[in-house]
């Protein structure tokens, strides 16, 4: 590798420098070979909050704009808390790289993978963006807890045995992606706020998204999104359509029937539910045993939560 840091040797090559001008040598895969480049560590000095989110003030952080890289081989990169703006990356791999608080922002990904990568706090998508689109890349065994997303659209993706604990996908939009492993408190949106009216009025289409191989604890699918064409295990979870009326309905049976404690607390978990399901949305799925293992059945036992979820499916059927 030529004898420029790792900044300047990503500037170069995205800008149209040819590997060979570079001293890079390809992979036996044939990518450009850029495996363990490090940016140097730019470390926060301060944290703000914005919306309830955290974020870190890092002051010289690396920033990477309109690079086009392509075959290239950043597998054990060091690349935390570099921004990428306007950016192509196309069959790039970023196997074990180090990426927490990366920003890609405004850049397109098209046959990009991401092996064992830790991606904690990473960021894709900016207010105001329609984007940026990420296709046919995958996401293996990654930690991608706290990571945010204003409104890029999946396209074709993997995410398989990733840790997704407590992500909230914000205006994420997917098609023809598939999701293997567990899921554990993560959110899903058929639409998510922008300053932009017109971006915050896009819809995420959820097309032929499948979760046929995924355990989903307490994920949540709300803001009138549409989950009819998404596969899911076939047991083990209960598909309530038009969740809007059946949630009214089973609120309507625990007020009448309910008496004590488990009324109230059956109450506040359905009427918090409902809020957050408009009219228009087509289904909801759920995953019973979420009431018998979370605070709800740990409060008032699972004869109870039992009890709620024949209520549940009493009201999806009628």
């Amino acid at each position: 590798m030529a004898s420029i840091d790792g900044k300047e040797l990503l500037e170069c090559l995205g800008e149209g420098e040819t590997p060979e001008a570079l001293g890079l040598r390809r992979t036996p895969e044939g990518l450009v070979d850029l495996r363990g480049l490090r940016l140097g560590k730019a470390r926060p000095r301060a944290k703000f909050r914005v919306l309830g989110a955290t974020f870190d003030y890092v002051p010289g952080k690396p920033i990477f704009e309109k690079l086009s890289l392509s075959h290239v081989d950043l597998s054990g990169a060091q690349i935390e808390q570099s921004l990428w703006v306007a950016c192509t990356l196309h069959h790039v791999r970023f196997e074990h790289v180090r990426g927490a608080g990366v920003n890609f922002a405004s850049s397109g990904m098209e046959s990009v993978s991401f092996a064992r990568a830790d991606l904690r706090r990473a960021n894709w998508g900016e207010d105001r963006l329609d984007g940026p689109l990420v296709a046919d890349t995958e996401f293996i065994d990654c930690d991608l807890r706290g990571s945010m997303y204003a409104h890029p659209l999946f396209r074709n993706c993997r995410w398989v045995n990733c840790n997704l604990e407590d992500v909230n996908f914000g205006g994420a939009r997917f098609e023809d992606c598939t999701f293997v492993g567990l899921l554990n408190d993560v959110m899903f949106h058929g639409r998510y706020r922008d300053p932009d009216p017109r971006i915050a009025d896009l819809r995420n289409s959820m097309r032929n998204v499948d979760f046929s191989r995924a355990l989903l604890k307490d994920v949540s699918f709300d803001d009138s999104i549409d989950l009819m064409t998404c596969i899911f295990p076939q047991d083990g979870y209960l598909r309530i359509p038009r969740p809007k009326a059946a949630y009214d309905r089973a609120i309507r049976r625990v007020r009448d029937t309910w008496f004590g404690k488990a009324k109230d607390r059956a109450l506040f978990y359905l009427e918090e539910t409902a809020k957050f399901v408009p009219e228009d949305q087509p289904l909801d799925v759920v995953r019973p045993m979420d009431f018998v293992e979370g605070s709800f059945g740990r409060d008032l036992g699972e004869d109870v939560a039992r009890k709620l979820i024949r209520i549940l499916e009493d009201a999806s059927r009628e």
